[in-house]
């Protein structure tokens, strides 16, 4: 059986225009990125004028930022996924709605039993 494949072509989004306006909106100079990471602002520069991302640095941008630029980016994608912790938030929650489905059961039956 074969996989199906989606014809629904998404266009890129222009990374370093992204970036750019992150950091601009973080009040974060470019200068700044370009002594973390350990490349001349110049670098910096030409990057966000180009469309495509060196994966690397967006790495390293992310983490001095604390942004998460793959996860805004992964969000156009528009293809579902689920982080370990989304996953164990939910098992939390259906546990949860469980517990107070029970409690409820539980306050019908002591209302029953009080005569209430």
């Amino acid at each position: 059986m074969e996989k199906e494949i989606n014809s629904k072509k998404i266009d890129c989004p222009h990374v370093g225009e992204l970036v750019n306006y992150t950091i601009y909106q973080m009040r974060i100079q470019k200068k700044q990125i370009a002594e973390l990471v350990g490349v001349q602002k110049l670098t910096i520069s030409r990057a966000i004028k180009k469309p495509s991302f060196q994966l690397d640095l967006l790495w390293q941008i992310s983490q001095f930022t604390r942004y998460n630029f793959l996860a805004h980016l992964g969000e156009k994608l528009e293809i579902p996924y689920e982080t370990k912790t989304e996953k164990l938030l939910k098992e939390q929650l259906l546990q949860k709605e469980k517990e107070l489905a029970d409690l409820q059961k539980e306050k019908e039956l002591l209302m029953q039993v009080l005569g209430k």
